[in-house]
């Protein structure tokens, strides 16, 4: 092989290794996104209730005491991550019948989904305009034994966090 060759050869070999790392470049910003949160069981033997209950269940957990602060994030987060703890499971407490999640697996993806779901800012108020057709109420076990609240239609978000804080949220994309 000439000197020529070789050094052909060895940009071609370098060139393929360059493609290489920056097509998985993307694939390991995608693994780095994701939740450092383990995915808790989600369980659920729900009880049917009026969709009035839950919204009144979502709106006891505002805090008006709050100044009506939102809380910024520097990047999407998802739920998992702003929970706070670890949850050992999520337990699906009751459920609207009229809406879209009519069978229990519909309900445990949704909040799955929701769990694995990513949003910007939190309040500690509904600050949103339209209507939430609020139709899930889970209650999150955490491994130290706290239990908090989470009450959902898929895309808007009300919870109490590990510490009993209030936040509400709608879930990208949605919010942008």
């Amino acid at each position: 092989m000439t000197s020529t060759s070789l050094i052909v050869a060895r940009i071609f070999a370098l060139g393929i290794t360059l493609a290489g790392s920056l097509a998985l470049s993307p694939l390991s910003a995608q693994g780095q996104k994701k939740s450092s949160a383990s995915s808790p069981t989600i369980l659920g033997n729900p009880a049917p209730v009026d969709y009035r209950e839950l919204r009144h269940k979502a709106e006891t957990l505002e805090d008006l005491s709050c100044n009506g602060r939102d809380r910024g994030l520097h990047q999407p987060t998802s739920v998992a991550d702003f929970f706070g703890g670890q949850v050992k499971d999520i337990r699906i407490v009751r459920f609207d019948p009229r809406s879209k999640f009519v069978t229990d697996e519909e309900r445990r993806t949704s909040v799955k989904t929701v769990w694995q779901g990513e949003f910007q800012t939190a309040s500690c108020f509904i600050n949103w305009d339209e209507e939430a057709s609020w139709s899930i109420e889970a209650v999150a076990e955490f491994y130290d034994g706290r239990q908090s609240e989470l009450i959902t239609d898929g895309s808007h978000v009300a919870l109490q966090d590990h510490d009993g804080k209030s936040w509400f949220f709608r879930l990208l994309p949605a919010a942008q």
